[in-house]
């Protein structure tokens, strides 16, 4: 039986599956093994959003907390 996954559904399955997943065990191999597994390059490209969400998200919180020292630490 196929099921259609969509996208933030699949990276929702790919962040709980980081989660329960033995370390070091790439996601994509993981969720491979599951009886019905979503296709590997969906999983890999769910993946690979998610990394470069991290990214944007860190580097934004980088910036604001530059943003708050500089501001507050003037005197």
């Amino acid at each position: 039986m196929e099921v259609n996954v969509g996208s933030g559904c699949l990276q929702e399955l790919c962040l709980h599956t980081k989660l329960l997943a033995p370390v070091n065990t790439m996601i994509a191999d993981f969720l491979a093994k599951a009886p019905d597994p979503p296709a590997f390059l969906l999983t890999r490209n769910a993946v690979h959003i998610l990394k470069v969400f991290i990214v944007s998200v860190s580097s934004f919180f980088v910036k604001l907390v530059n943003l708050f020292s500089d501001t507050f630490c003037m005197f």
